[in-house]
This record gives C-alpha cells, structure tokens and sequence, in this order.
C-alpha cells in the first residue's frame, strides 16, 4: 500500500482485511509511509534484506517454478462479475523481455498515470522494475498534471491509451512543452 488514505478508503486497514480471511494466504501487508494499521514498513522490510544470506536467496530463487503463480489480476468485468487471472512468473520473463527490447535502463523514468490495477500499467511496472527504472505515480490523470510531471521529470517513456494522449496534445500548453526527454510512447488500443 503506497498511500494510507485514497478516495475516503483506509488502504491500510482494508489490506489488512483482506489478509486476514481465512481464504487468502498473504505473509505481510507493506506500506509506504507512516499509518495507524498493523502493517510492515517498506523501510523495515528492505532493512530485513541484510539479514538473508546469499544461500537462501539463492535457494528462495531455486524453489520458484516459472508456472508458480505470481500475482492476480481482475478483468473489467464489462461482460459480468470482474474474475480473477493468475499470471505465472513467466509474465515476469516477457516483461524483462520487453525492457531489453524497449532499451531500459535504471535512467529511464515514465510517469504512470493509468489504473494500477490494470494489466497494461501492471506490465509497464514490472518492466520498470527489471531495469530498476524510476515510475512517477499519478493518483489521477489531468493532462496539465501529466504534462508538468513528464517536462519536470524529464520522463523518457510514456505508456496510455488514446484519450490521454489527446487529451495532452490538445492541452492549451502542449505546444510550448519541452518534451524532448520523450524516446517512445507506447499506447493500448481497444478494439
């Protein structure tokens, strides 16, 4: 959880929630930044690090199968109940793959304004974290904001879909923008 309040939603406490029903299997719930729940600390959790030694990384490594599951995403639900879709951690493999090919490097920075929880900015984050990349989170896209962030940050990647993109063109300060940072632009386009 990277933010303790989203929206009027302790993220916090309904991670928390989640955790605790007697169907979910999850070993800790991580924050980033100070909250009331009962949850590890990214600081403390990275700290934890320094204590595993080599061999058991290296055997934690091991043990992983690329068929094991990693995470789940949900659908849309556009058609019925949104489902869940384990992806394996072959998606991890294709997402490096795709670093490679899109040339990343621990340089290379985008700001993510599109829904977390969507398997396209999902893709774009662990593609990010194969390279060590930075990503900008935006709670919300506004074009203004979107644009600020690219020309402050000096983003060199951009992911969205179409309305984003027009959206910023249109923008009555698109034109006096220094996007030069800008290499490639990678959009998802519903058919």
């Amino acid at each position: 959880v990277y933010k303790r309040q989203l929206r009027g939603r302790d993220l916090a406490a309904e991670s928390l929630a989640v955790a605790d029903h007697p169907d979910v299997s999850v070993q800790a719930v991580v924050t980033v930044g100070p909250t009331d729940a009962a949850t590890t600390d990214l600081e403390t959790l990275l700290a934890s690090a320094d204590g595993v030694s080599a061999q058991a990384s290296a055997a934690r490594a091991a043990a992983i199968q690329p068929d094991d599951i990693v995470l789940t995403l949900y659908t849309s639900g556009t058609t019925g109940f949104p489902k869940g879709v384990m992806h394996s951690h072959r998606v991890i493999g294709n997402m490096a793959d795709a670093a490679e090919r899109l040339e990343l490097t621990e340089s290379d920075v985008t700001v993510m304004y599109l829904p977390l929880f969507h398997i396209f900015a999902r893709a774009a984050t662990v593609t990010f974290m194969s390279r060590g990349a930075a990503m900008v989170l935006l709670e919300v896209f506004e074009a203004e904001v979107s644009l600020d962030l690219i020309e402050r940050e000096r983003a060199t990647v951009a992911y969205g879909v179409a309305p984003h993109y027009l959206d910023q063109i249109r923008h009555p300060t698109f034109a006096g923008r220094d996007l030069s940072s800008l290499r490639v632009c990678l959009c998802l386009l519903y058919t």
